[in-house]
């Protein structure tokens, strides 16, 4: 920056701190940037559905997909708020994430989860700039969460549910074992579960990626 550019800035901001300009070039996403979470969007869904894959084909362990996808999706999330640091970020994934939930044939509410948690969990970390541990943390736990709004209809309205995943093409013998396995217990279970392997998952990326978050200037 030329020392005319630093002199206007400080004339546009004479008690200190970022220069509009500067505040504004923070917030706003680049080409390079939404070809960045494009990138990571991408592997986040693809880390998403290998991790839970395994337990997709079982109408009772199914219930174990969105522990193990939180876990999992953990290190992706963090590396993506360390790339791109900006608001309109992880709104952005989650409405990728949604999308490709709902043109798959998933339920229609886990999409719509996951682009309403998206905006949530984007604003939680921008009250950290995206740099505190700790937000960070509490902004992927929330989006964490979006598969349950799937699973929870199991006990809120099965008929509903289970009339739109057959209508997708769920089998319905899939649908019978997997409601027949609901009770309260492992309502409970995966509640907790989820929230307990998202936080697990986001120190387990923090060790992972701590060279990167050194360099983003993220204190792990």
């Amino acid at each position: 920056m030329s020392t005319e550019t630093r002199n206007e800035d400080v004339r546009e901001n004479p008690h200190g701190g970022s220069s509009p300009r500067e505040s504004a070039a923070s917030t706003r996403l680049g080409t390079r940037d939404l070809i960045t979470l494009g990138v990571y969007s991408v592997l986040y869904i693809v880390v998403m559905f290998i991790a839970g894959m395994p337990f997709a084909f079982s109408p009772v362990l199914t219930y174990a997909l969105p522990v193990s996808a939180a876990f999992f999706c953990a290190p992706v999330y963090l590396l993506l708020v360390a790339k791109v640091p900006r608001r309109g970020a992880v709104a952005i994934l989650g409405a990728v994430v949604g999308l490709v939930l709902f043109v798959t044939g998933m339920f229609w509410l886990w999409a719509v989860a996951a682009l309403v948690l998206g905006v949530a969990a984007g604003e939680v970390a921008a009250l950290g700039r995206f740099r505190s541990p700790g937000l960070n943390t509490v902004s992927y736990v929330v989006l964490a969460l979006a598969p349950l709004a799937s699973y929870v209809m199991v006990w809120i309205n099965q008929q509903s549910y289970r009339a739109y995943l057959v209508g997708k093409g769920t089998d319905d013998a899939y649908m019978n074992t997997m409601i027949a396995a609901a009770n309260q217990w492992l309502l409970v279970a995966i509640v907790v579960g989820t929230l307990l392997a998202a936080w697990l998952g986001t120190l387990l990326g923090r060790r992972m990626l701590a060279r990167h978050f050194t360099r983003a200037g993220i204190v792990a």
